[in-house]
């Protein structure tokens, strides 16, 4: 036998050298000096076993599990109604997220449950519900509840108060396209870029959103004896703008609004063809079309 087990032995009474008496026979034989003597020397092996082990817990490496995440990339529209922020680790195990927060300075959001999976190298997506209506776009893996989670003119985001992203007024891109962005481990919590949107989730999907579309609000021909002309309609998707033009020459004006636009034409007399167009990070939205013929 070895002398690890010898020694548990000796110590827990459940291994023994060959003809090693028992604790009833010894201490029913053995003279009293020599039973005190075992008394006191096993309670010494028993610290030292003790000991040991506490010491080998000490120096075992601790399992993380949530506090290595780090905020990369800030994005809102300039409505705050689509925003989203990527985390990432280098980290395999920072998988039990549930009960911890994600904070800005006026919302909390708390994780409902873990991860699956080796997380290194990973990346995590947290969106609003606007973000989440989007199509063609990553699907996030968790969904803060509301829009306007954070302000767009500045805030401090903070990933269960172990890692903050704090952006001041002007920093924050609101075209509709870029994000703010920040390296792992970065040489100060401030040094950010500015770059294209690029939402990446735990799955690792990742993709440049889809172009959005738009749509006019009633029927593809009217005739009014009006001059000028309330057009209205609907963009879906990330939109930055949507844009308009009477004629079938000129430039392109902006309209008023985004995902509900509206504009005003104005009309000469016969027909007037009217193009409405949406613009986003995915690119152009395929033109639609109206005739309106003034009498």
């Amino acid at each position: 036998m070895c002398a690890i087990p010898v020694l548990i032995g000796a110590v827990l009474g459940n291994c023994r050298p060959k003809n090693f008496p028992t604790r009833r026979n010894f201490f029913l034989t053995a003279p009293v000096s020599e039973r005190w003597f075992a008394v006191i020397h096993r309670a010494k092996l028993r610290g030292i076993l003790l000991s040991t082990l506490l010491a080998a817990a000490a120096l075992s490496p601790a399992r993380a599990t949530f506090h290595l995440w780090q905020i990369i990339e800030v994005y809102s529209d300039a409505t705050g109604t689509v925003q989203y922020v990527e985390l990432t680790t280098n980290s395999p195990d920072e998988d039990l997220l549930a009960g911890h927060t994600f904070k800005s300075s006026t919302n909390t959001f708390t994780f409902g449950g873990n991860l699956s999976g080796s997380t290194a190298g990973r990346h995590l997506l947290l969106a609003t519900p606007g973000y989440f209506a989007l199509p063609g776009v990553p699907p996030a893996d968790f969904n803060l509840g509301k829009n306007n989670f954070f302000n767009v003119n500045g805030d401090t985001l903070d990933y269960a108060g172990v890692n903050t992203l704090t952006f001041t007024a002007g920093q924050l891109p609101l075209d509709g396209t870029n994000s703010l962005n920040r390296a792992f481990n970065p040489p100060t919590p401030t040094t950010f870029t500015v770059a294209a949107m690029s939402p990446m989730n735990f799955g690792v999907n990742s993709s440049t959103p889809s172009a959005p579309k738009v749509t006019i609000r009633g029927p593809s021909e009217v005739t009014t004896e009006k001059e000028k002309l309330v057009i209205r309609g609907k963009a879906k998707g990330i939109v930055t703008s949507v844009k308009f033009r009477v004629g079938r020459r000129g430039a392109f004006k902006p309209a008023t609004g985004s995902t509900s636009w509206h504009f005003i034409a104005a009309l000469k007399p016969g027909k007037n063809l009217i193009t409405v167009i949406a613009r986003g990070p995915g690119g152009n939205s395929t033109p639609v079309k109206i005739t309106v013929i003034r009498t």
